[in-house]
């Protein structure tokens, strides 16, 4: 089943209150809430956050500092000069992000995740 925008639902509301000779007063007011959506959907951006441009950039460093061919542990990535000040926790997420890009490849020994420079 695809999934119902409300755009889509205020159409379906207003060719229901057409078909069924409602008030103009109502099928105006659903056309107004339809143009306040789509105004609000043009000022969303698909520009990053800052947040989201810091973890590309540690992302980006997490990798030109790994080394070809050599298996880190994510406690072993967190010890990277400019990680030592963020939570075991971030560094697993921005791994999991690498991983998820395909820039590094996850092996696991022994239900010890590593991880590899793709």
């Amino acid at each position: 089943m695809e999934k119902m925008t409300i755009n889509k639902q205020y159409e379906q509301i207003q060719n229901f209150l057409k078909d069924n000779g409602a008030p103009q007063e109502m099928i105006t007011f659903i056309s107004e809430r339809m143009a306040q959506v789509a105004k609000k959907n043009a000022r969303r951006s698909d520009k990053p956050t800052a947040k989201q441009a810091e973890n590309l950039d540690l992302m980006n460093q997490i990798v030109a500092t790994m080394e070809d061919g050599k298996r880190y542990r994510v406690s072993e990535i967190n010890k990277f000069d400019f990680l030592t000040e963020y939570s075991a926790n971030k560094v697993n997420a921005l791994v999991r992000g690498l991983k998820l890009d395909g820039r590094v490849i996850k092996e696991t020994e022994k239900n010890i995740a590593y991880f590899v420079k793709a």
